[in-house]
């Protein structure tokens, strides 16, 4: 891949070798890639640098305080992580932007020992609900096990209401489908909008449910990795309040809602309602 530069790089001299982990070695967060980007980081020789998705991440990790510069363009560009290290889970540029099996495989122990460097505490109170394919199905399980985490790794979860219904607390975005889900088990979440949605209707979804004291609406813009993981980490820590808020969830929701549209459609077709 180093060989076939995009016109926009040809004079320079591309990477193209396994690109490692960057950042802070005790990191309490940590942010996994699936693999170096051909023309970014294959030819920078740093994770995340180079191409658009780095440009995005660095941005945000300076303004939650992860990062001490916002712009991440080369090895050597006086960049600095703090408590965070960024890495790939395939450690090469893969053809076509899709790792084979093997390519997984042989990376595989590089990704288990920089998952080993969470924080035992944190790493203890985590569990992990994966869908992935079945060629993957066995190396997550080892690497979710070898770094002490407990994890359910499927090709399909048949059933989304019973694992919503299983979680202490939920972050999604604030559709109509996902507000209905949430509130019907009765799940207390974190919701961060998608901010380019028509007439911006998922703030205006997540604020009804915030009055109503079910979650908490956590806009997209100024939302970073620090602000979110404190969030996360004071609910956690504070039962009563999920407690409450699921209980208020679930007094917002309308598991009749169906019943309630076909009822007002007849009514206003002039048929009433049966």
């Amino acid at each position: 891949v180093a060989r076939e530069k995009r016109a926009a790089f040809r004079g320079e001299d591309y990477w193209g070798r396994p690109v490692p982990g960057f950042g802070d070695p005790a990191a309490r967060l940590v942010v996994v890639g699936l693999a170096p980007a051909a023309h970014g980081a294959n030819r920078t020789g740093r994770v995340f640098t180079g191409d658009r998705s780095g440009d995005w991440l660095f941005r945000a990790l300076h303004r939650a305080g992860f990062a001490n510069r916002a712009a991440s363009v080369r090895r050597g560009d006086g960049l600095e992580l703090r408590g965070t290290r960024v890495l790939a889970a395939v450690r090469c540029a893969p053809p076509a932007n899709r790792p084979a099996t093997e390519e997984r495989d042989a990376c595989r122990p590089y990704l288990e020992r920089e998952l080993a460097l969470l924080p035992e505490r944190l790493r203890r109170r985590l569990r992990v609900d994966q869908q992935c394919r079945e060629e993957d199905s066995d190396a997550a399980r080892r690497i979710y096990a070898d770094a002490g985490i407990e994890a359910r790794v499927r090709t399909f979860f048949p059933d989304m209401a019973e694992l919503a219904a299983e979680a202490h607390l939920a972050i999604a975005r604030a559709g109509a489908s996902t507000i209905a889900e949430l509130t019907t088990v009765g799940r207390p979440a974190i919701l961060v909008p998608y901010p380019h949605a028509a007439d911006d209707h998922q703030t205006a979804n997540a604020r009804a449910v915030e009055a109503a004291g079910g979650a908490w609406l956590a806009p997209e813009r100024g939302l970073g990795a620090e602000s979110l993981r404190d969030r996360v980490e004071r609910l956690l820590d504070d039962p009563g309040a999920l407690e409450r808020a699921a209980a208020a969830a679930r007094a917002f929701g309308r598991p009749d809602a169906t019943e309630r549209l076909v009822a007002l459609v007849r009514r206003l077709a002039g048929g009433g309602a049966r």
